[in-house]
């Protein structure tokens, strides 16, 4: 992945101290991790419409194409070309929606950002949990992921209020304004209370940001399945809640998403040749219409491409 030199620099933070209020966390984030973020939200306060073409001297730029909104069973949608910064299409993107799990993307950005690869957490090296949590989407591990980190924020036993402010925080940082989140996992937290809220666009943003400075993070969420062992020689197989990796031209990383007040959500991030990223979001959907839609998106990005080459 070409990383851009004035888009967004990477904020790897690493040994951060035990902090005696969660106040002077927050203020020590804002400090550490502020540096380098873009505010894609208009200065005016008026919903976010970044779609300028930041990178207007890049010569592969896809047409937009048009696809019936009807014909997609998701709610919303987008479909984010990094390289030429545009929307190619869109259904309601900045419709905020439940998460489900994509909430897990930003555990994962902020494990990767305050976390040590090599620390243990869980009988796992912190890398192969994360690994393990992006690929089977487990709740146990995003748990277990702030709880962990949530301790080297907080004096106290509230280690996961304190690693959901940092995610809460982090998203204010990165410019998605309509993140909210209530546990590291997406769970619903109730009948009307969902774990994770924003909308598709800021979903594609988050997908770019995690492209931009920390690919690896989506490393094994390609793979169908794979095994991990963990301290005590337990063998793990770790099966994909993605079933349709195979099927997806170009796939670079992906997350799935269900709860009963989400529906089915799915984000990708492919690559339609020549190391041109594109996230396809979709939120809202069904079980399996998540992937259909996808399937079909990812189908007309690709002929698209393929047409313009």
């Amino acid at each position: 992945m070409k990383r851009k030199n004035n888009h967004m620099e990477t904020l790897r933070l690493r040994n951060i101290p035990v902090l005696k209020q969660l106040t002077i966390l927050l203020i020590v984030l804002i400090l550490l991790l502020g540096k380098g973020i873009i505010d894609r939200q208009q200065t005016n306060g008026e919903s976010n419409s970044y779609e300028t073409n930041q990178y207007s001297h890049r010569v592969e730029l896809l047409e937009e194409f048009e696809l019936p909104q009807s014909s997609l069973e998701a709610e919303t949608a987008i479909v984010w070309d990094i390289s030429s910064q545009r929307v190619l299409f869109s259904k309601s993107p900045d419709n905020v929606m439940p998460l489900a799990s994509i909430t897990k993307l930003m555990t994962l950005l902020l494990t990767y950002e305050l976390g040590e690869y090599t620390e243990r957490v869980a009988g796992f090296k912190l890398e192969e949990l994360a690994d393990l949590t992006i690929t089977s989407s487990s709740n146990q591990g995003a748990s277990e992921l702030a709880n962990a980190i949530g301790s080297k924020l907080t004096e106290t036993n509230a280690s996961k209020p304190a690693f959901v402010a940092a995610m809460n925080l982090r998203a204010k940082e990165l410019g998605l304004f309509n993140m909210k989140f209530h546990n590291p996992t997406g769970l619903d937290e109730s009948e009307t209370l969902s774990g994770g809220y924003g909308s598709a666009r800021e979903v594609a943003f988050l997908m770019e940001y995690i492209l931009e400075t920390d690919p690896s993070i989506l490393g094994k969420s390609k793979l169908t399945s794979y095994k991990v062992t963990n301290d005590e020689g337990l063998i793990y197989e770790v099966t994909n809640t993605n079933q349709y990796v195979n099927e997806i031209t170009g796939l670079i990383g992906s997350k799935t998403g269900y709860t009963t007040l989400a529906g089915g959500n799915l984000v990708v991030a492919i690559d339609v040749g020549m190391n041109h990223p594109v996230v396809i979001v979709v939120l809202g959907s069904s079980p399996e219409g998540r992937f259909l839609d996808t399937i079909r998106l990812v189908s007309e990005i690709t002929n698209q491409y393929d047409v313009n080459m």
